[in-house]
């Protein structure tokens, strides 16, 4: 939090704040924290280089953007729409997108390591191929979602929606939450590797 004006000013002038000085440093405190919209400063760098790491795009709209092999390392994307955008080989690694609207988007061969998706909708995204190791899908829309070859390694998947998932061969290593319910919504064929005691019906 940015320090207040009167922090080095001295005891007495700190005094001509008064209450409505108070009042106002409350209310730029406010609005200087965590949920503040989209930084239009990142935005418009974004938009300009197609690449965007650290940034801050809470709220972004981007449906459609396209962004095959953007560096967006370490940038919250935290409630933004990125539907149907084209984020091929992109990597996201350790990005917050919980509750990112991320419908038919294009994340193959993405690096999304360690990244944040909890609760973010992700109905028929193209996931194939994309390092998912480490990741938080609790409680993720995977609903059709294409998961062929999807490295999973210690990802976090406790209540999401995996029904009628296409999960060819993805990599579970040490795989956490999940569980036969969910894989019976999926579907997958004799090549895919599950962890001990799970299964998986083929997909027609």
């Amino acid at each position: 939090m940015r320090d207040s004006p009167g922090r080095f000013a001295g005891r007495r002038r700190a005094g001509a704040w008064g209450r409505h000085g108070l009042l106002l440093a409350f209310a730029l405190a406010v609005f200087a924290g965590p949920a503040v919209a989209v930084s239009i400063k990142d935005l418009k760098r974004l938009k300009e280089t197609g690449h965007c790491a650290k940034c801050y795009l809470r709220g972004a709209e981007l449906a459609g953007a396209q962004l095959a092999g953007a560096d967006l390392r370490d940038t919250v994307f935290y409630e933004a729409d990125l539907r149907g955008a084209n984020l091929r080989k992109g990597n996201l690694s350790k990005s917050d997108l919980g509750r990112a609207v991320l419908m038919r988007a294009d994340l193959t061969g993405a690096k999304l390591r360690g990244v944040d998706l909890s609760r973010a909708d992700l109905l028929r995204a193209e996931l194939v191929m994309a390092d998912l190791s480490g990741a938080n899908l609790g409680r993720a829309d995977l609903i059709e979602a294409n998961l062929v070859a999807a490295d999973l390694s210690g990802a976090d998947l406790s209540g999401a929606n995996l029904s009628k998932a296409i999960l060819f061969d993805p990599y579970w290593g040490a795989a956490k939450g999940l569980t036969q319910g969910q894989l019976d919504q999926a579907c997958g064929d004799a090549e895919t590797r599950l962890p001990r005691g799970l299964t998986l019906r083929p997909c027609e």
